[in-house]
């Protein structure tokens, strides 16, 4: 059984099939067109009957009544070495009385169901081509030379028909019969989304055609879950999103959801989760425009968005250091483990994004303030994410928008570090915690001025590790720029009995010193800190505390490594290393092996040196930080 997505070509393989091994099957080959996807599939009688034609079975011999045509196949077929296509068919019941009751015979059925009623069958799940296979296609359509003339072109006109071979073909066609075309001019059209369905036709050749073949043949309530099932960001959803945009509850969903699997309307991704083909995805909105009511499209946005939101907000807000059971309506998810939750913000990441973009856009600025303050705390884990910006850019504009300077310091605040910490944006980074000065000043918050002289501090240090970007002074001027800023902020945290804020600054003072060319001061700073972390003088919350040991193990490691006693630099670490791993900061981990590793380089251990440099390797990867894979790269090579 041979089953997918209209427009794959399992026809086409189907009858590929049949020639290539017809020569093994000595009592003939028949082709049979079930019409599944039409209204009135071809019935039992009609099938038997032309299937006895085939073995030569006159028409004044072929009984009437489906048991004894039945009966007369059967009876045919037994002993017979044959192939048979069974193209289209439309379910199981079809099938079952077309199998020949001997296994000397192959068949080869197509159909956009699975017919996971048949027993004793092999079958084979058919996807989209892979991205070299899709633009080979295109070019044996459209020949080598036009390809070759712009093969970025091509590339994007086989990924806007989303690798589907229908697609492709008919992509190609159009390019085939219009020779002044450019591959590019077709690109062009295509890139548009609400009208590349209606530019894929050749002649009668249509994608949205195959498709409505499929959707014909859904229930009213499956085919309007398809149409709102289009509204989930990203095509992608799993059961609790589909069931919130659809008004049902899950079980019902799932029912559908796996009924329009099962049509090949919607691709089943992992276990509880689905997905629309990317042209599926633009049939199903372009449904939903001509056939869902406005105001039930807007109910459904609606559900989703206050769904989306609220969810997220309880995700994040357990990733405070002293986290407040927020109040959701009855509807969201709940989560009392910090795992799941860190699951559900990860995988559904575009999702509550895009729902805080509409928040935005709806002048909901309350509700964006609300989730990307839960934020705060769960993006320093995933700092690698580039969310971030985009989020607090968003919350930046809506405290902007309620005349806030107070909140409107503490995002601009939360922009300075993403810039700077999680894009190296650090000239950016400035601007923003600059301005985060003013208005806290003008706010009358001397914690959030305290915050924003220590990113006006990083920004500065960053500055100075990277001489060519450092336009505003030279790489000195910016360490003791750096300095300033995080002695202030220190002070002034400390003053404001803020412990946790005052032992970040004053870390980052350290740093600072070390790169000043006085790494003894800075170790003696960084041991006073991991004190206060280790003797629970302090109320900085567990989780916090163990970062910040971490972190503090870290700063000691590389003032002595700065002092050449690479063996005890090593061991701290070593020391570090399992406070990184549970916490599932990444990034820092990734830091920390790289130093690790360039430790074990010092002291010739080498075999240590190449594992902790490639698990770092691994990990910028993951990350998708180019500039430190390069590093390591080239540590490595160093080894």
């Amino acid at each position: 059984v041979l089953s997918g997505l209209p427009g794959l070509g399992k026809t086409t393989l189907a009858l590929w099939t049949a020639h290539a091994l017809t020569g093994l099957f000595p009592g003939g080959s028949a082709f049979l067109d079930l019409r599944g996807t039409d209204k009135a599939p071809l019935d039992v009688v009609a099938a038997l009957t032309r299937l006895l034609r085939v073995l030569g079975v006159e028409h004044s011999r072929i009984p009437r009544g489906a048991e004894e045509l039945t009966r007369l196949y059967r009876s045919l077929t037994r002993g017979r070495s044959m192939l048979l296509v069974l193209d289209n068919a439309a379910d199981e019941a079809q099938v079952r009385p077309l199998l020949p009751a001997c296994s000397s015979c192959m068949i080869v059925v197509t159909s956009r169901r699975p017919l996971a009623g048949l027993e004793s069958v092999h079958r084979m799940e058919l996807d989209t081509l892979p991205p070299s296979d899709a633009v080979e296609l295109l070019t044996r359509i459209i020949g080598e030379h036009r390809s070759a003339e712009d093969p970025q072109a091509t590339a994007q006109v086989a990924a806007l028909c989303g690798n589907l071979p229908l697609a492709l073909r008919i992509a190609g066609n159009r390019l085939a019969s219009r020779p002044g075309w450019t591959v590019a001019h077709l690109g062009d059209r295509l890139v548009d989304s609400d009208r590349r369905l209606t530019a894929l036709v050749a002649g009668d050749l249509r994608v949205d055609v195959v498709f409505e073949l499929s959707y014909s043949q859904l229930s009213p309530v499956a085919a309007a879950v398809f149409r709102l099932l289009s509204l989930a960001p990203g095509g992608g959803f799993a059961v609790p999103l589909a069931s919130v945009l659809v008004g049902i509850d899950e079980e019902e969903t799932t029912a559908v959801l796996e009924e329009l699997v099962d049509l090949s309307l919607l691709q089943a991704a992992h276990p509880d989760r689905y997905r629309f083909h990317d042209l599926m995805l633009l049939f199903a909105q372009a449904r939903l425009r001509a056939e869902e009511p406005v105001e039930r499209v807007r109910q459904a946005e609606e559900r989703m968005r206050a769904w989306l939101l609220h969810t997220a907000i309880g995700a994040g807000q357990l990733f405070s250091p002293s986290p407040v059971q927020a109040v959701l309506p009855d509807t969201a998810l709940r989560f009392s483990l910090r795992e799941p939750a860190a699951a559900w913000l990860d995988t559904e990441s575009d999702a509550w994004l895009a729902a805080v973009g509409s928040a935005a856009a709806n002048g909901e600025h309350q509700l964006v303030l609300d989730v990307a303050e839960a934020m705060h705390w769960f993006s320093d884990l995933r700092s690698h994410w580039p969310h971030w910006l985009t989020l607090f850019s968003l919350s930046t504009r809506a405290a902007r928008a309620l005349g806030c300077h107070r909140q409107e310091a503490v995002h601009l605040n939360y922009c300075a570090w993403t810039l700077s910490y999680c894009l190296d944006r650090h000239r950016e980074s400035l601007e923003h915690a600059t301005r985060a000065f003013t208005l806290a000043g003008q706010a009358g918050d001397l914690r959030e001025q305290a915050w924003a002289l220590s990113y006006q501090g990083s920004a500065h240090l960053e500055l100075a590790r990277q001489p060519e970007a450092c336009p505003l002074g030279t790489e000195r001027e910016h360490l003791e720029r750096a300095a300033e800023h995080f002695g202030s902020s220190s002070r002034l945290l400390l003053q404001l009995d803020d412990l946790l804020g005052y032992v970040v600054a004053a870390r980052k003072l350290g740093q600072v010193l070390r790169e000043l060319g006085d790494p003894a001061t800075a170790l003696m700073v960084h041991a006073g800190l991991l004190d206060i972390h280790l003797t629970g003088r302090h109320d900085i919350p567990a989780t916090q505390r163990d970062m910040g040991v971490g972190l503090c193990l870290r700063d000691i490691g590389d003032d002595l490594a700065a002092q050449g006693r690479w063996q005890e630099a090593a061991d701290h670490y070593h020391r570090a290393l399992p406070y990184f791993s549970t916490a599932g900061n990444v990034s820092i981990m990734a830091l920390l092996l790289y130093s690790l590793g360039r430790a074990c380089t010092e002291m010739a251990d080498h075999p240590q040196a190449r594992d902790h440099l490639e698990q770092a390797m691994t990990l910028f990867t993951e990350t998708g930080d180019l500039n430190w894979q390069s590093r390591v790269r080239q540590a490595l090579d160093d080894l």
